[in-house]
Parts: C-alpha cells; sequence; structure tokens
C-alpha cells in the first residue's frame, strides 16, 4: 500500500470514530500536511462541512457551531502556527464548556527542533490550559484497535465530558 493510501486509510478510520460520536460538523482549514484528513472529512456523507482560509477565525466558526448545535465540532489544520491560531477558540470552549475536537495534522517527528518549515511540538503546546492530548500513530498493526483507541480517547472520555480536544 502507497504511504498516500495509507494516510488516508488512516484519517478515514479517525474520522468514522467520530461520527459514531456524534459530530456531524467538520470544520477545516485546508494545507498540505492536512489533506488526508480534508480528503476523508469530504469523502463521508455524515459531516457538513465548513471550510474557512483563516485558522483563527476557523477555530471560533467551530466554536460557535458548538455552542449553537450542543454537539462536538471537529476541527481540521495542517502542521506547526496553523494549530497556535486555534488557541484563543480553545481557551474559550475550555471556559463555557463547548466540544471541540481538534485534527491536526503534524509533521514527521524526525523534522521537529531541526529547522524544518512548519514544524513545531503540538503535543502539550496548550499546557496553559489543559485538555486531553492524544497522538494517534498510524501503524501497520491494523485499523480496529487504531478505531477502538480513537473511540475511547478522542471521543468517550473528552468530547461527551463538555471540554476541548486534541
Amino acid at each position: 500500500m502507497s504511504v498516500s493510501a495509507f494516510n488516508r486509510r488512516w484519517a478515514a478510520v479517525i474520522l468514522e470514530a467520530l461520527t459514531r460520536h456524534g459530530v456531524r460538523h467538520v470544520c477545516i482549514a485546508p494545507g498540505s500536511r492536512s489533506t488526508p484528513l480534508t480528503l476523508a472529512a469530504a469523502e463521508n456523507p455524515a459531516f457538513i462541512h465548513h471550510t474557512h482560509f483563516d485558522e483563527r477565525g476557523l477555530g471560533h466558526l467551530a466554536l460557535g457551531l458548538a455552542k449553537v448545535s450542543q454537539q462536538p465540532v471537529a476541527v481540521i489544520v495542517t502542521s506547526g502556527t496553523a494549530v497556535a491560531n486555534l488557541y484563543p477558540a480553545l481557551i474559550e470552549a475550555g471556559l463555557t464548556g463547548e466540544k471541540l475536537i481538534l485534527l491536526t495534522a503534524d509533521r514527521p517527528p524526525e523534522l521537529i527542533d531541526c529547522g524544518a518549515n512548519q514544524a513545531i511540538r503540538q503535543a502539550g503546546m496548550f499546557a496553559s490550559h489543559p485538555l486531553p492530548n492524544s497522538v494517534v500513530a498510524a501503524s501497520h498493526a491494523g485499523y480496529s484497535g487504531a478505531l477502538a483507541g480513537v473511540d475511547h480517547r478522542q471521543c468517550a472520555r473528552h468530547a461527551s465530558c463538555g471540554r476541548a480536544a486534541h
């Protein structure tokens, strides 16, 4: 299986897990690294898609959708500073109880701390406003275990308890 097909399949598995936990709205700021997630969201008929070119504005759009719908809302962005631009909406969600699930496309670990473009440490970047953080690493071990892990980590414990998750 090609790397591209592998990444797209993993993205579809993650997004399918979110549909099973009530996510209907997906807010997307398209970017190169997040293409597999964006394509998987676009191909899933269970989602209502919202696209915005600015990540900060997208975060607030997602916050408003979560507030009005009283349902978890997924947010897809690419790597690097795109993730940091979600921080204001994330803080607000934490204060008001809206449910945001951030799906951020990180660079490979070997590109972190070596000067590579848009390669920043994502794990723990929201530490001053703690929220559940899961790294879903793709592997060839099979999708069923990953699906169960996403179900448990991203949805069952976090999105249903009235807070954001990354």
